[in-house]
């Protein structure tokens, strides 16, 4: 039922009352009237005034009880509309805010770099990752590379333009530290986390970060795996 329907719903009720009110009145003063001043037995009147005021109030009792039946029905109606109102104007309000969030998350998408690994290798004999990558997006100053693995940065203060990128990881005693994973058949363990430090193109200090997993086949050959993942103000973003 639309707001529209319940209003004139509403309005149909009192006019009813009103009418109603109106013949009812009608009627109870005509009684009245006919038994105040039509007593053919009688030339005087036939109701004292102690009577009339009993019977007027015996006689309207019903009125006010109809439109406090008629006003507690409006009052509810009202409720329900304000009710209506108010979802409504959260719900406009829900929907202003993740159009706003949309917009901030575009234009700060508009201002990272976009990495999309295109091939990495791995020499375990030579101790050795090397990532290829491309920027998509806009450019990075003054990115710091760290190393978990390592525990040290491996790259400081570089830029990282947009186009074909490159990041070489040596690892010192390598197979060793592989082996003491002590990984067993389809196990997959992470390897090592890249924390790139980089201040985007609006001037803030951003972070991403390059997990690689490390997984045992039946072979007992190491297959290799990497997934990027971006910060903002400390946060995941999807």
């Amino acid at each position: 039922m639309t707001d529209k329907t319940k209003k004139d719903g509403l309005g149909w009720a009192m006019w009813c009352g009103i009418t109603a009110s109106g013949l009812y009145a009608v009627g109870a003063i005509s009684i009245l009237i006919m038994n105040v001043f039509y007593n053919p037995p009688s030339p005087s009147p036939s109701m004292r005034l102690n009577e009339i005021g009993d019977y007027l109030a015996g006689a309207f009792s019903p009125l006010a009880f109809l439109w406090l039946v008629i006003g507690y029905l409006m009052q509810n109606s009202e409720l329900k509309l304000n009710r209506i109102s108010i979802e409504r104007q959260a719900n406009e309000l829900e929907s202003t805010t993740k159009i706003q969030l949309k917009r901030e998350r575009k234009f700060f998408d508009s201002n990272q770099p976009i990495i999309e690994i295109k091939l990495f290798k791995v020499s375990i004999d030579e101790s050795n990752i090397s990532i290829f990558f491309s920027n998509l997006g806009s450019r990075a100053t003054n990115a710091t590379f760290s190393s978990q693995f390592m525990n040290d940065n491996i790259l400081e203060k570089i830029d990282i333009d947009k186009g074909s990128n490159s990041l070489d990881l040596f690892y010192y005693d390598f197979r060793n530290r592989i082996e003491a994973l002590n990984l067993l058949e389809n196990d997959k363990k992470e390897l090592d986390k890249i924390t790139i430090d980089y201040v985007d193109s609006s001037n803030l200090q951003q972070r991403s970060q390059l997990t690689i997993y490390i997984i045992k086949l039946p072979t007992l050959e190491y297959k290799f795996e990497i997934k990027i993942q971006q910060y903002f103000d400390g946060e995941l973003l999807d």
